[in-house]
């Protein structure tokens, strides 16, 4: 493979690597703190079962769904937004490297000489 092409598909493969990454681990995170909420929310119910005679576990199940579900409501466009977004300026940082390097590189070879 020609010597320029290697950042290339370095960056290619980094970048890849970053959405598919980022992306589950975002996914991941969302996942744990809506279930950390639900329990939240069902323990601070079910914390008032000695209080009332007339106490309904079911109340207490609707109530952690809706909270679950409001926070994993939009995780999707979040893990996409992580996922994504960042390429674009990291390829532009990378190219802006890559270009320093060689322009510096090559009037050092040329002052050598």
């Amino acid at each position: 493979m020609p010597e320029k092409k290697w950042p290339l598909v370095l960056g290619v493969v980094a970048s890849v690597c970053w959405a598919l990454g980022a992306g589950w681990h975002k996914l991941q995170a969302d996942d744990q703190r809506a279930f950390e909420v639900y329990s939240f929310y069902f323990d601070l119910c079910s914390s008032r079962r000695g209080k009332r005679k007339d106490f309904d576990f079911q109340r207490c199940l609707e109530q952690g769904n809706r909270t679950y579900k409001a926070h994993i409501e939009e995780r999707w466009q979040n893990a996409a937004f992580i996922a994504l977004v960042p390429i674009l300026p990291g390829w532009g940082i990378a190219f802006l490297v890559l270009a320093t390097w060689r322009r510096v590189a090559k009037n050092y070879t040329q002052t050598a000489e």
